[in-house]
């Protein structure tokens, strides 16, 4: 049997995360203007973040890193170094693309060409 009390002991995961959620409880039930402000960052952030890296990744003219136009798959034309900002900590003998999609038209399938003797990976994220 599980012990309830050990779930909840401070520097637990589950403990952290009885806490946040009552802790959003608390603002979402306050009228004060610095909590409703708070709630607004910790909903609006993301997608702010994910409007301007979609800007980012769909300009033309930028450089070279894998941007390019909706719904296209877009490859960089190098692999990447440790200058490259767009990734936490890039490996340097991978080639990144990235392909925003817009599916308000319907579902898309994405063709892969074959890649011989080449590991790959696609990643595919829903902000």
């Amino acid at each position: 049997m599980t012990n309830k009390t050990a779930l909840l002991k401070p520097g637990n995961p589950a403990a952290a995360n009885v806490a946040l959620a009552a802790k959003i409880l608390q603002l979402e039930a306050s009228n004060k203007p610095k909590d409703i402000a708070t709630l607004a960052y910790i909903w609006g952030y993301p997608l702010v973040t994910i409007a301007g890296s979609y800007a980012y990744y769909t300009t033309k003219g930028v450089p070279s890193l894998g941007e390019g136009p909706v719904n296209t798959i877009n490859f960089a034309r190098s692999l990447s170094n440790t200058s490259w900002v767009q990734y936490v900590s890039p490996n340097v003998n991978v080639l990144y693309g990235n392909a925003w999609m817009n599916l308000a038209k319907g579902p898309l399938v994405p063709l892969i060409p074959p890649i011989p003797q080449r590991y790959y990976v696609m990643q595919f994220m829903d902000p």
